[in-house]
């Protein structure tokens, strides 16, 4: 059985109507040489289908495909196979746009030598962790394929594309850059009032980094916690009276730059996860003195 094309793009990339009767974006060798609208190609010369079945993003797909090399597609398409492959992550099919177009967008700069430093590579590397190693293996993919390595930053933009997708909701770029921006002002705080020169690197640290990454969700979506628990937050107070100052400067920070009133449930909350880091850090720290 064959396929009827719908639009040819260039040579080797076309648009056909597949067996459901939905457009699709398929690749193949010289698959486009000569071809037009309305007429069939078998479907042995298909090397590569891009079947995305939201129909929103499909046709921003093919105005994708129109505009930028198809080598740069082929390349993301073999890096997010590489992410399926290894992590069996459930993305969203968003990730072939934003990725292609990021992805072609960052081979375009390095060869005019430009170069966009990412002000939040720290923040990404640490707080998404499993994103960022799966993204350093992209980094290696395109070194391989275009012999191009591109510096730790890059690996820390395509890691966020990753994070973008698993959210699996609109605008989430924005949302991930805000919540890590939230999460790096909340930790420069702690940080600053327990007078602690090193980043928070080790896995018990992350602890209280995803706990933090819960409020800064709560603060962007404007979710409120319900106080259910004043009695216990009262004594809570009292007895972590060296925790509680800290966490009352992140209440009045939050509430001047984002206009967000913790709760005494939040408030509960983030005192007990300040202490057990700070008591960590402390048996951390006794042990290298």
């Amino acid at each position: 059985m064959d396929a009827k094309i719908v639009r040819v793009i260039n040579n080797n990339v076309l648009i056909i109507l597949d067996k459901e009767g939905n457009e699709t974006v398929v690749m193949g060798k010289g698959i486009g040489f000569r071809k037009k609208p309305g007429e069939l190609i078998a479907y042995d010369r298909i090397e590569k289908t891009f079947a995305l079945r939201q129909k929103e993003i499909n046709n921003k797909f093919q105005q994708l495909v129109t505009v930028l090399p198809s080598e740069h597609i082929v390349l993301s398409e073999k890096i997010i196979r590489m992410v399926y492959s290894v992590t069996g992550w459930k993305m969203n099919d968003n990730i072939y746009i934003t990725l292609t177009d990021h992805i072609s967008g960052a081979i375009r700069r390095y060869e005019q030598n430009i170069v966009i430093e990412n002000a939040l590579h720290w923040d990404i590397r640490h707080l998404y962790p499993e994103e960022y190693l799966i993204a350093k293996r992209a980094l290696d993919i395109i070194e391989d394929e275009c012999k191009i390595r591109f510096a730790d930053d890059e690996a820390s933009y395509i890691a966020l594309h990753f994070v973008n997708a698993r959210i699996n909701t609109d605008e989430n770029m924005e949302l991930v850059h805000q919540v890590t921006k939230i999460i790096r002002e909340i930790t420069s705080i702690i940080k600053y009032h327990f007078h602690i020169e090193q980043n928070l690197e080790s896995e018990e640290d992350y602890q209280l980094i995803n706990q933090i990454r819960i409020l800064a969700s709560q603060i962007l979506q404007s979710t409120d916690c319900e106080n259910k628990h004043e009695e216990l937050y009262q004594v809570i107070k009292e007895y972590y009276s060296e925790i509680y100052p800290c966490a009352e400067k992140i209440k009045k920070y939050l509430s001047d730059q984002y206009s967000y009133v913790i709760s005494g449930e939040e408030m509960l909350s983030l005192v007990l996860g300040i202490s057990q880091f700070y008591s960590r850090y402390q048996e951390r720290k006794n042990k290298h003195n």
